[in-house]
């Protein structure tokens, strides 16, 4: 990312998103958001190789030592980001000279940047990760300035420019300090303005009628055809300029004076044209130096269309002659038939003939034929255009010596366009093919020279010099250029030239006509040229055409009419122009026009013609007092103009006056406070968690429960996701980005007032938020005053301001990972939004702490809200990883309280009719309630719980196929399709997960144990005959681990230890369970094996565990989430339809949960898994890891619910019964987010962890 502004306060910064170079060097597409364009190898034939100043630890990189294993780095000295990186060796190199520099051609003198890192005073505790290192570069000078980085390669790669490259373009201050979008510019044909002692007249009209920014065509000599863009002498100005009556020569430095005298009395702009690619035919130094043109000397390949060209030229003068012969007398010279031009193909196929031009090449005479369009041929109208400068000669051997001899020089190649054409090629080089002018394909303008500046000064001395000076002079004088023909200049010649004119006027504002019809081509440009602003016409736009509205390339200035374009009274309508001219100044970027369009001139001013001067009149502007001014015209004549200004209301300026200051400066990269323009910092001060969570969100639900309303509904888009700030700010980010004025939301805030009322007003009757209430109120007022087409803009302005602060002192109260990478902040913040204080979902014992939600909108508030499994899961995510060690307490202890069974309830609904429908202990029993009060569709024989440990292998097992005691809990519950009270997913036997959360358990137990922290050695079994069984800790987690291998892994190949081979359907895979009373759901491929694996990865044998996981990654991983079941199953449904009604028993009522969906919890599970063994196998996956947390993060990002959904549908596809946010899927990824710093940022473990005292838990 490359954060560029104004650079009185520029801060580029390289920042490292989404790349891993620490951990994974080889994942070269993780650099796509960390670099603008990214390169090849450079060729040998490129830029001359680059100097770097400065001392960079990449320089001097000590050599690799092997990777410490990850318990033994954690026990050494912590590394930040910035120092993994240097230590990697990933330096950074920029162009960026704090002085001038040199400028000449080729110079490369490369500045070391140092890496830096985002946490720097964020206090402790603070992490730091990949994503969050940048490198930073104050810049005071404007202009494009290239870098390079370099990775895992020898130093040596530096002086190649690097693996990685892009240009970071500085925006100039302007000298009269507007804004770039504030620029209303006006294009004024030079020849026209008449003698320069009169311009100030002529050019106060547009001064007085808003202009703030003149663009002047060329002011030097120009060509014979007085083409404005032909110039003669690029040195000199034209003598047309001269004083008549004085007769004193007009010079650059009075051009230069009247230049002033606009900045300080009009605060006026102006910019001029250079002209780089071509020169009039008639320029005198074309003659003495050979080598700046394209001649048949210099370019011997252009010889045979040089041919071709006299030959169509001695066609054209022998049809105005009359003397091409027809089949009824001569051809005449207006050729207006078809039949006419077919009567011209045998003249000039004899001719073709004649001129043997199949010995240079074959020409495709069908082609050339349909070129000659041309109604009158005259030698001032051929009936082709001249694509050389060639004397008159008598015949077409003449012709052919003279091009071949030795004043072959003096045939020069005109300069033009040619269509769909790449602009970084020279269509007139040999290199490139060359056949362009032979082949007829260039628009060719005939009253100029394609010039020809070769790869470098030395190919041409001259015209790099002269050129230097024309560029420079023009600099000096007017206050920008504009690039004629941009697209048609090699890249390489503009981008030295505009260096030198920035040495001698640095702040210079360039503007580019630029036409390159691709975006990517256009940057390219932009970035290497530093333009400033781009040229865009709305005379090019279909009359009321719309177009998609997406992200530019660079800043642009919108024309309603260029130069270039006819009138629109001649192409339209005169109707046509004052709603363009409207629509043009309404856009949101700079915007111009063209003298003559403002005057309702009926025809084109062509820069090619000569214009005679004549006089005009204006009538004298005069203001009116109070609110009703009556205006009387007199005397004006069809044609004049009446320009009026309109000043807002009082009011109206006083409130955009109050609303200034959230336009705001940037928010700071390093760590230092946020700008606080709404003053919120105090009264948030003493906020609590559960508070933010109501001033951030509270979904319907939620809301109606806490004061009785109900999120805000938009009239045609529907109700917000949440009734705090995070809603309005989710529905108006993307409206912003759009420009979606046409959205009903936006309709709704230009109709009334109700939803910036509603923002505060849902507020004020809460004792603890009234004052921020207050505040709210406030920075919401002005818009009252406000015209109402500004609403919606401002509001969206008021709203960030305020979302934005309220965000930053959420995420200030948390700790540990919120502090961390962009993903994890993002996450932490899932914990503020589905934890608060809900009346009708208490915690036992702790009836006033907030309590979780399992999941919004579907599980907000009620018995329905707060879930064991569903808290357990996330547990260590949401709180401990955030700092939230009290919440944590809270909950533990609310559940430790409902214990029974030897079980922690499954639903908690306050302790009062809780649910023990999930299996972690050895006990027999039937549930608490059993019937319709718990369970409306469970048959009678699922209410018998029976759980127990298997004393050969130590698994836990229990259920039966008429309950579902895992997760994966869906129960039938379709009297038409006859899955009522049928589990989808029994998994009784051992479920996978489950052996895995036993062994993990029992081996922590025994560490506690040795610890002195855990009393008991390890448990017993009484038998019915009065003998006891008894397990130490570590004899339990033994017995788990010597039988897991044995009784889960399926291998790759048939084997003798298959208990039932003819039940395996996938091979390298663990099963999903063992001893199921349904012996095939054994063997299915399920996402299960991956939450085992990275909560215990010692029960795993690493070679299996990869080969598990590849198989895994390859038939269960989608987009967001794992695949619930592999999608070769017979019983694989991927969508998820809980409304279905129908009578396949598959998928009715929903009966398909967890029988192909794609479940976003899993995932965090499984890429930990994948992080861990590859550990173990000496791999690395952190790079792949980041790769697929992308989705992930953009998810987070564009939900309206601003967290991740419970799941997806096939192919990552919208489910609308899911969960748009849920905490174990929120938090258990961020549980991975803590883990991935953990890991490999080498924090200390202990800081995260919440010892917890297990006597008090029980």
């Amino acid at each position: 990312l490359i954060k560029i502004l104004t650079h009185e306060t520029c801060r580029i910064s390289w920042v490292s998103s989404n790349f891993s170079i620490y951990f994974n060097q080889t994942l070269l597409h993780n650099f796509q958001n960390f670099v603008t364009e990214t390169q090849r190898q450079p060729r040998e034939d490129d830029a001359p190789r680059p100097r770097v100043v400065g001392a960079h630890p990449g320089a001097r990189r000590a050599p690799r030592r092997p990777a410490l294993p990850v318990r033994e780095r954690r026990s050494h000295s912590v590394l930040s980001g910035a120092q993994l990186a240097r230590a990697k060796g990933v330096p950074l190199y920029q162009l960026y000279d704090p002085k001038c520099g040199s400028v000449e051609f080729g110079h490369k003198q490369y500045y070391a940047l140092e890496w830096s890192e985002r946490g720097t005073g964020m206090g402790d505790g603070a992490l730091v990760t990949d994503t969050e290192m940048f490198a930073e570069l104050v810049a005071a000078r404007a202009g494009t300035f290239h870098y390079y980085f370099v990775y895992d390669e020898p130093i040596a790669r530096a002086a190649d420019g690097g693996q990685g490259s892009g240009w970071f373009a500085v925006t100039p201050s302007l000298p009269t300090g507007a804004p770039l979008d504030a620029l209303v510019c006006q294009t004024v044909l030079a020849k026209c303005l008449g003698p320069l002692p009169r311009w100030r007249s002529v050019l106060e009209v547009a001064h007085r009628t808003g202009y703030n920014l003149l663009h002047f065509t060329p002011l030097q000599v120009l060509g014979a055809s007085d083409s404005s863009y032909s110039i003669a002498d690029q040195l000199k100005l034209d003598p047309r300029y001269d004083d008549p009556v004085t007769g004193r020569e007009a010079t650059f430095a009075d051009v230069q004076n009247l230049i002033t005298t606009m900045h300080e009395e009009w605060q006026m702009m102006a910019i001029c044209d250079v002209v780089l690619n071509h020169t009039a035919n008639e320029t005198a130094w074309l003659r003495t130096h050979r080598d700046a043109s394209y001649n048949c000397a210099n370019c011997p390949h252009l010889r045979p269309a040089a041919v071709l060209d006299a030959l169509l030229a001695r066609l054209t003068a022998d049809v105005a002659d009359g003397l091409v012969p027809a089949v009824c007398g001569s051809l005449p010279a207006r050729l207006d038939s078809p039949h006419q031009l077919d009567a011209l193909r045998p003249e000039l196929e004899r001719r073709l003939c004649d001129a043997r031009l199949h010995e240079f090449f074959c020409c495709d005479v069908d082609a050339l034929s349909a070129a000659f369009l041309q109604r009158a041929a005259t030698n001032e109208r051929p009936l082709v255009a001249r694509y050389f400068t060639l004397p008159e000669l008598p015949d077409l051997r003449h012709y052919e010596d003279f091009i071949y001899g030795d004043q072959g020089c003096e045939v020069m190649a005109h300069n033009g366009w040619v269509m769909n054409a790449d602009p970084l090629r020279d269509f007139a080089a040999r290199e490139e093919d060359g056949r362009v002018y032979l082949r007829r394909e260039l628009i060719a303008w005939g009253d100029s020279v394609k010039l020809r500046y070769g790869a470098a000064p030395e190919d041409s001395p001259f015209l790099w010099e002269h050129m230097r000076r024309y560029v420079e002079l023009t600099a000096r004088v007017f206050d920008g250029l504009r690039l004629d023909n941009c697209h048609s200049t090699p890249l390489h010649v503009a981008e030295h030239l505009l260096q030198c004119g920035r040495r001698v006027k640095p702040d210079l504002y360039v503007v580019a006509e630029l036409f390159t019809n691709c975006d990517r081509l256009d940057n390219i440009f932009v970035n290497r040229l530093g333009i400033t602003s781009l040229i865009r016409g709305a005379f090019r736009a279909p009359a009321g055409g719309a177009r998609a509205a997406r992200a530019g390339v660079a800043h642009a200035a919108l024309l309603d009419l260029t130069h270039d374009n006819p009138s629109p009274v001649t192409r339209r309508s005169v109707f046509d122009l004052l709603p363009t001219a409207a629509l043009v100044a309404a856009a949101a970027c700079a915007v111009g026009s063209t003298r003559g369009y403002d005057d309702l001139v009926p025809h084109h001013v062509n820069v090619r013609a000569r214009v005679p001067l004549a006089e005009s009149a204006v009538f004298e502007r005069a203001t009116g007092d109070g609110r009703a001014t009556e205006l009387h015209f007199r005397g004006l004549a069809p044609g004049d103009v009446v320009a009026l200004r309109v000043r807002p209301e009082p009011a109206t300026a006083a409130a955009l006056a109050a609303l200034a200051p959230l336009t705001g400066a940037p928010a700071p990269l390093t760590g230092a406070p946020a700008p606080d323009p709404l003053r919120l910092a105090p009264a948030l001060a003493d906020l609590t968690l559960s508070d933010f969570n109501v001033l951030l969100y509270c979904c319907e639900a939620e809301e109606r429960e806490r004061c009785g309303g109900g999120v805000y509904d938009v009239p045609g888009a529907g109700p917000l996701a949440y009734a705090g700030l995070a809603g309005a700010h989710a529905e108006l980010e993307p409206l912003a980005l759009a420009d979606d004025l046409a959205h009903p939301l936006c309709a709704n805030l230009r109709a009334g007032d109700w939803l910036p009322d509603y923002t505060w007003r849902r507020l004020e009757d809460d004792q603890r938020l009234a004052p921020v209430a207050a505040l709210y109120r406030e920075a919401l007022q002005p818009l009252a005053a406000l015209p109402r087409f500004l609403v919606p803009c401002y509001f969206e302005l008021v709203v960030r301001a305020l979302y934005t602060a309220v965000r930053a002192a959420a995420l200030a109260r948390l700790g540990g990972a919120a502090r961390g990478s962009r993903f994890a902040r993002e996450l932490a913040l899932t914990s503020v939004q589905l934890t608060g204080g809900r009346p009708s979902a208490p915690l036992p014992r702790a009836p006033g702490a907030a309590s979780l939600s399992a999941g919004l909108p579907h599980f907000a508030v009620g018995y329905m809200r707060c879930w064991g499994r569903d808290t357990f899961i996330a547990l260590r995510g949401a709180f401990l990883l955030t700092g939230r060690e009290a919440d944590a307490r809270a909950h533990i202890l609310a559940f430790a309280a409902s214990l029974r069974h030897g079980l922690i309830p499954n639903l908690l609904d306050g302790g009062r009719n809780a649910r023990y429908n999930c299996r972690d202990a050895g006990v027999v029993f039937r549930e608490r309630n059993a019937g319709r009060q718990i369970d409306a569709h469970m048959t009678d024989k699922g209410f018998n719980v029976q759980i127990g440990i298997d004393p050969e292998t130590g698994f836990p097992f229990g259920g039966n196929d008429a309950n579902c005691g895992t997760w994966m809990d869906k129960m039938g519950s379709s009297e038409r399709a006859g899955n009522r009270g049928r589990p989808a997913t029994p998994r009784d036997g051992s479920a996978v997960e489950l052996v895995a959360l036993a062994y993990s358990t029992a081996a922590w137990l025994a560490a506690e144990h040795r610890a002195a922290r855990y009393p008991h050695p390890g448990l017993a079994r009484r038998h019915r005959d009065g003998g006891v069984s008894a397990w130490t800790w570590p004899q339990w987690a033994e017995r788990v681990r010597r039988s897991f291998e044995r009784h889960f892994w399926v291998p790759p190949a048939p084997s003798a230890a298959d208990a039932r081979p003819d039940l395996v359907h996938r091979r390298a895979i663990y099963k999903d369970s063992h001893g199921a009373s349904q012996p095939w759901a054994d063997y299915q491929l399920r996402c299960n094996f991956p939450v085992a694996m990275a909560v215990a990865p010692d029960l795993f044998e690493a070679r299996h565990a990869w080969a598990a996981l590849e198989t895994a990654g390859r038939l269960l991983a989608g987009p967001l989430g794992l695949k619930t079941l592999d999608p070769a199953d017979w019983n694989y449904r991927g969508d998820y339809d809980n409304s279905d009604d129908g009578v396949d028993p598959s998928v009715a009522h929903g009966f398909n949960y967890h029988q192909g969906p794609e479940w976003v919890w899993p995932l965090g599970f499984y890429l930990r898994a994948r992080l861990e063994v590859a550990r173990r196998l000496g791999r690395s996956q952190a790079g792949a890891v980041l790769a697929a947390l992308g989705p992930l993060l953009r998810e987070l990002r564009g939900s309206p619910w601003r967290g991740l959904p419970e799941l997806t549908g096939a192919g990552g596809a919208y489910c609308r019964d899911s969960c748009r946010t849920q905490f174990r899927t929120s938090t258990g990824n961020n549980y991975f987010a803590g883990f991935y710093n953990l890991i490999y940022f080498s924090r200390a473990k202990q800081q995260y962890q919440y010892k917890i005292s297990i006597e008090s838990t029980i």
